[in-house]
């Protein structure tokens, strides 16, 4: 497994109403072709650790092509975004700034890895 961060910045006003839907519309066009699309939303699918694990060693066995996680501004998601996305994961209701969801799914990614390669990094239940 590789990781690539790729931050993607739209040039416009911070007040300008189209700001959400430019964002989104940049980071559609960023995504590869073809590839598993995990956009990170609060209204997505709350899961365990574990759960997670299993479900991206599932994606990893089965998809051979990139998997990229989306994570929106401080605006969140553009609505098209999230309805093009395969999994629409949340990290909780509550509202992380980007750059620390960014840190938490790095984390969730390393604990995966962790528990799929057997490495001793995740304590608690299976």
């Amino acid at each position: 497994m590789s990781v690539s961060d790729r931050p993607i910045r739209v040039k416009t006003a911070a007040d300008d109403p189209n700001r959400q839907r430019l964002e989104g519309e940049a980071l559609l066009a960023a995504l590869p072709d073809p590839c598993w699309t995990v956009a990170l939303d609060a209204g997505g699918r709350s899961m365990r650790s574990t759960v997670l694990a299993r479900e991206l060693q599932a994606i990893e066995r089965d998809w051979p092509h990139p998997v990229a996680f989306v994570i929106g501004s401080d605006l969140g998601l553009d609505l098209a975004v999230t309805r093009a996305a395969r999994m629409v994961l949340s990290f909780g209701p509550m509202t992380l700034g980007h750059e620390l969801a960014r840190l938490v799914l790095y984390e969730q990614l390393y604990r995966s890895v962790s528990l799929a390669r057997g490495i001793k990094y995740h304590r608690g239940p299976l």
